[in-house]
């Protein structure tokens, strides 16, 4: 079966295909690390991480839940919107 290149399409993966699993070579804070293996973000370049549908649900719900507070019962929390 021939597929394109570096793109698995179930099964075992190749070589070099890094799994969620895997904890990033440069992380030094356990959140990050967790945050890489649970599937909320991936590292899309030095500093720069994306939010994956997980972490963007998630991002989601806890604004949700903060507009839902009754006001004066604590100040707005701003979340960095991705783009």
């Amino acid at each position: 079966m021939t597929g394109t290149p570096g793109v698995t399409t179930g099964g075992t993966a190749g070589p070099g295909d890094r799994s969620l699993r895997d904890d990033p070579a440069d992380a030094e804070m356990p959140s990050h690390r967790l945050l890489v293996r649970a599937g909320y973000v991936r590292q899309l370049g030095s500093g720069i991480y994306s939010l994956l549908p997980l972490g963007f649900r998630t991002t989601k719900r806890i604004e949700q839940i903060i507009a839902e507070l009754p006001a004066g019962s604590s100040p707005p929390a701003v979340v960095p919107s991705p783009r």
